[in-house]
């Protein structure tokens, strides 16, 4: 319940595109507008900036992919 109510946020302020396809069973797809697009970059440095922490902390064993990502 809390996903469908954030993906309907996200939908309704622009960041996402939700597309329904009427088959059985229901499909339906989400994908990043222009706007979504734009905000990779800063949630990306947010990212990195949290593993970085993580690793300095000593807790990085938490996160699969942690060294990927600095």
């Amino acid at each position: 319940m809390m996903l469908a109510h954030s993906l309907r946020e996200l939908e309704n302020d622009g960041m996402i595109i939700r597309t329904q396809y009427n088959e059985v069973p229901p499909h339906v797809e989400y994908s990043l507008t222009e706007k979504g697009r734009g905000a990779l970059p800063m949630l990306t440095a947010a990212a990195q900036w949290a593993v970085r922490a993580l690793v300095s902390e000593g807790l990085d064993t938490y996160c699969r992919d942690c060294t990927n990502a600095t």
